[in-house]
């Protein structure tokens, strides 16, 4: 019945923007997002000028917890998509390009996820996120390692206590023999967080690797 009502009140003064807010509500309540959200842009694009702030942020957030949710239900294209319209509405957001850049990445569009990790360290430099999730970028092309070494180490040196960094630092040098490089990258990341389960089974397979089984780190993996 709301939605009827507001669907009339909207027909009849269809420059009210009001009225589009409110129907939005509505339709949010009932789980139809996608109308609210068409709702929320009309709005935005016919209110006065001292409501365009209110109407923008709340159209902002609605596309970005749309897009966290589509995400979390895989549906990574669509969740670009809602992210794009929110970086058109607010291009200067770091966050926004983090997450994009994820979700391109979950669909194989690596140059898209590079490019949109490079727009957030642009943006916010001192973010170690971005450089971590940039690094992964190139190592999962495999087209670059000296740039994924340098992102990783950007990452290390703004978040020393991240134990990923250093786990994947070790993991690039894998196959090419170089066995106190990668010991030593698995350590740090053993020494950043004591808890770090994935850090002590690479280790340990390494070790038996080398015939070091007195230095085997799997009674530790049982433990923790």
């Amino acid at each position: 019945m709301k939605i009827f009502v507001s669907n009339v009140l909207a027909s009849s003064e269809p420059d009210y923007y009001a009225l589009y807010n409110n129907r939005a509500v509505v339709y949010f309540k009932k789980g139809f997002i996608e109308l609210g959200l068409r709702d929320l842009e009309k709005a935005l694009s016919i209110a006065q000028p001292d409501n365009k702030e209110k109407y923008r942020q709340q159209l902002e957030n609605t596309y970005y917890e749309y897009s966290t949710n589509l995400a979390r239900e895989n549906d990574f294209q669509k969740a670009c998509d809602i992210m794009t319209k929110a970086i058109i509405l607010i291009p200067d957001k770091a966050l926004y390009y983090d997450d994009r850049g994820k979700y391109y990445a979950m669909i194989d569009k690596t140059d898209s996820a590079i490019s949109d990790y490079t727009k957030s360290i642009n943006i916010n430099p001192n973010n170690s996120q971005s450089y971590y999730n940039r690094g992964m970028a190139y190592y999962s092309d495999k087209s670059d390692k000296k740039a994924t070494l340098a992102d990783f180490a950007k990452a290390a040196k703004l978040h020393p206590k991240d134990p990923n960094v250093y786990l994947m630092r070790g993991t690039l040098f894998v196959g090419e023999g170089k066995l106190n490089a990668i010991i030593r990258e698995y350590t740090k990341s053993i020494n950043a967080d004591t808890s770090f389960i994935q850090a002590y089974v690479f280790r340990a397979d390494l070790y038996k690797s080398m015939g070091n089984m007195d230095k085997d780190d799997v009674p530790k993996v049982v433990e923790i």
